[in-house]
């Protein structure tokens, strides 16, 4: 009994957050387009004063918006769960956008770079480990044996 209730509310919590999850990708889709309505009326405005930090500015908000839907519904698609490598990636682009923000101090700049080499040596080590390391090699058949 205590066994069929434990699952019973795992599952209804499952639902709960992704009708939460849902709604809050639907808000950032909404969102987005706001954005790029926003972004689309300084470009095609009759207002030439329109500084080049504004316009990277709405378009760093609008990827902004669309990475995190996008990582709502990667969250849904995995089984309720992120994958490393998904979230390693959204740092490169984070570091990125940022390092296109500030370009103009070289010591920053440097930082940003180093960073962005040390998640790609990440990238390459995640890579690597799916190879060699006996576990993940495992959880990936299990999901194939489940998907069947």
């Amino acid at each position: 009994m205590l066994a069929y209730l434990k699952l019973h509310m795992k599952q209804l919590i499952t639902v709960t957050m992704d009708i939460i999850l849902g709604i809050l990708a639907l808000l950032m889709v909404i969102s987005m387009i706001r954005q790029l309505f926003v972004l689309g009326g300084h470009v095609l405005s009759a207002n030439h004063e329109l500084s080049f930090a504004t316009t990277i500015r709405g378009s760093l908000s609008f990827f902004m918006y669309f990475e995190f839907t996008m990582m709502i519904r990667k969250y849904i698609d995995e089984d309720h769960h992120i994958p490393i490598r998904y979230l390693v990636y959204i740092a490169i682009t984070a570091i990125l956008r940022q390092e296109m923000v500030i370009h103009d101090d070289a010591v920053q700049t440097l930082i940003l770079s180093v960073s962005i080499f040390l998640l790609v040596l990440t990238l390459i080590a995640l890579q690597f480990s799916e190879y060699r390391i006996p576990f993940l090699n495992h959880r990936h058949e299990a999901d194939e044996i489940k998907r069947k």
